[in-house]
Formats: structure tokens, sequence, C-alpha cells
């Protein structure tokens, strides 16, 4: 039997340097907090109060469900389960995601400028 030969080694691929990640908070509302702000609202405001403080950018989920109210007319029961006070609908999630791409869209497009070309990266697998 003869011993397998491996074939040489390929040149590295250039180094990839990440960058440091950034930290942004979501805020997600609560069913309660949009039916009644001045009631319900002091956990979701003290969030906002912390993460002013401490100068992280944020995402207020609250402004995606306002807006679908004010633009299409959709009530809490369209963005939230039936009888849930905390888990979305399907367009309660869309609504959310489309506000949090918005707000990040600008972070995003920043680093991808900086970014290399993917096309210069290849993924190396080890058996």
């Amino acid at each position: 039997m003869t011993p397998r030969t491996r074939p040489p080694p390929e040149p590295h691929p250039p180094t990839l340097t990440i960058a440091p990640a950034e930290l942004v908070a979501v805020l997600f509302p609560e069913r309660s907090q949009l039916e009644d702000l001045e009631r319900f609202g002091t956990p979701y405001r003290l969030a906002q109060e912390l993460f002013e403080e401490m100068e992280i950018p944020k995402i207020r989920g609250s402004l995606a469900f306002e807006g679908a109210r004010q633009r299409s007319g959709a009530e809490l029961e369209d963005l939230f389960l039936k009888g849930d006070n905390l888990h979305y609908t399907a367009e309660g999630h869309e609504r959310l995601a489309m506000e949090m791409a918005r707000a990040l869209a600008p972070t995003v497009m920043r680093r991808a400028q900086n970014a290399p070309l993917l096309r210069d990266w290849r993924v190396q697998y080890v058996h």
C-alpha cells in the first residue's frame, strides 16, 4: 500500500481584520405601553434614558407601531397576538424589522464602504 501524499499548501489569503462591533439597543414595546404610555411606559422611558446617558444608540420599536397606525390605520390587534401583551404578529414583526432596517441603514452603509471586497476572500474548511 502506498502512502497518500497531500498536495502542496496554497498561499494564505490576506488576513481579515474585523472592526469593533457597534452596539445598538433595540427597545421593544409592550402593547400596554402603546395603549397608555403615561400609565405603563415607565420601564420603556427608563431604558431610553439609560441608553441616552450611556451614549448608546437606540432603536425605538414604538416608532414602528406608531407609524403603522398613522399610515395604514393598523390597530394594535393587527400588531400583537390576540390576548398577548408581548408577542407580535407577522405584521408586527415586519413593522419592527422595517424600522430596524431604516435606523441601521446609515451605519451598515458606512461600514460597507470601508469593508474589503468579499471576492478577495475564500473560506477554508479544515477537515
